[in-house]
């Protein structure tokens, strides 16, 4: 009995290992979806918020992979510590991370976005990192996962190409 219970404990530390994004500790893209989907079932309502690192590609050009790394590493860190420990955080892959927020108000989404774009801007050897950010709210625009993570983006893209007009004007 106590083989198999071990047995079992390490198919489920393995399974717990494979949800998670080994370079910064968050969930990947499956663990937060396999978290995220049963909270929709129960949660009343949160938000999603999408989160891309600006120039993120120009810290891996001229400072390399590694600062690029160290970069992902402490973003997910400062997410860590700026969100409620019952907001679930995941790195899709690049630069990109999702946050879903259950229970937040889309008013106090707003102010927690506003909050997190301050303590993103980062500068490394030159190269300053900020985030382009996209809320979207469960369940005023839907209640499927990959809708609600798709508008997230589509939010993002869609206030990137506002602040670009408004600067060129």
């Amino acid at each position: 009995k106590a083989i198999r219970r071990q047995r079992q404990m390490c198919i489920r530390d393995r399974q717990d290992m494979s949800r998670i994004d080994q370079l910064t500790g968050v969930y990947n893209k499956a663990g937060f979806k396999t978290v995220v989907e049963p909270l929709l079932k129960e949660s009343a309502s949160g938000s999603f918020i999408f989160t891309d690192l600006d120039n993120f590609k120009t810290v891996n050009d001229t400072l390399g992979h590694q600062t690029g790394d160290k970069v992902l590493q402490e973003m997910a860190a400062k997410l860590q510590q700026f969100f409620r420990s019952d907001d679930i955080i995941g790195r899709f892959g690049g630069d990109e991370f999702y946050i879903y927020a259950p229970g937040l108000s889309p008013e106090a989404t707003v102010k927690r976005a506003e909050d997190l774009c301050r303590i993103l801007h980062t500068a490394y050897d030159g190269v300053t990192v900020s985030a382009s950010i996209g809320i979207c709210y469960f369940p005023e625009h839907g209640r499927d996962f990959d809708k609600l993570v798709h508008l997230a983006d589509v939010a993002a893209y869609v206030c990137l190409l506002y602040t670009s007009d408004a600067a060129d004007e």
